[in-house]
Order: structure tokens, then sequence, then C-alpha cells
């Protein structure tokens, strides 16, 4: 049974409008604190996947698209996370 308020954890999307790719992730911590730190990382031009970095970088912050997919216990975060994939 979810939590009062719903699960804060689960599967998320970054899309690049730009070509229609996307980099599919998920977290058993907060949603919005994983997402938060994949742009820190872009914005920065740290990120750890080259080809999202690479993209960020000539298409711009405005290419993209952050979402949440789905919510879901931490136990099911990677299950859903290949799922999606």
């Amino acid at each position: 049974m979810p939590p009062k308020g719903g699960w804060k954890t689960g599967v998320y999307r970054i899309h690049s409008k730009c070509n229609n790719t996307f980099y599919i992730g998920s977290s058993t911590l907060l949603l919005v604190a994983r997402i938060n730190n994949h742009k820190h990382s872009l914005r920065k031009g740290l990120h750890g996947n080259r080809h999202l970095q690479r993209a960020w970088n000539k298409y711009g912050e405005l290419a993209f698209e952050f979402s949440v997919i789905e919510r879901c216990h931490p136990d099911m975060c990677l299950k859903r996370e290949q799922y999606w994939i």
C-alpha cells in the first residue's frame, strides 16, 4: 500500500524533443532530487552519460523535457525501469 500522498520513488524520463530520443532512469529515493541532480550535472557539463551530455550541449536545456512516468515502491523501481526501457 502506498504511503499517504503516494510514492515519491519511481521511474522518470528525460526526453530530447529535437531528435525524439529519451533516457529512462529510476530512483529509490526522491524522484525530484534525482531529476534535479541530472539537471545540475548537465548544466555543469559533467553528466555521466556522454550521449545525453552531448545532446544537451548541442540543443540546449529548452530542448529537453523531464517527467515522472511511474511512481512505485522502491523495491520495484529497477524492474519498472527495465519495463519502460
